[in-house]
């Protein structure tokens, strides 16, 4: 049987879980920087009314805003 001190025990029991929660938070971070989240298709644009910002279909011509609900239009920068 191995002898261990009191404060060795609790050192141990300590430190342990802390170095796993350590090591596993860095993986994740590791993990969700490594994903790419471009949304493919969509651009942002701002609501002329509200100022709030949000991402749509480039598609669409005529869109809502999330957060007030007036209808907005794209505009044509060919001017």
């Amino acid at each position: 049987m191995i002898r261990v001190d009191v404060t060795t025990f609790f050192f141990i029991m300590v430190t342990l879980p802390v170095v796993f929660i350590v090591i596993s938070w860095l993986y994740v971070e590791y993990k969700h920087k490594t994903k790419e989240s471009k949304p493919e298709g969509q651009v942002i644009s701002r609501c002329d009314i509200c100022q709030f910002p949000f991402m749509h279909d480039k598609d669409e011509e005529i869109f809502k805003c999330p957060r007030c609900g007036s209808y907005l239009e794209i505009k044509d920068k060919k001017s």
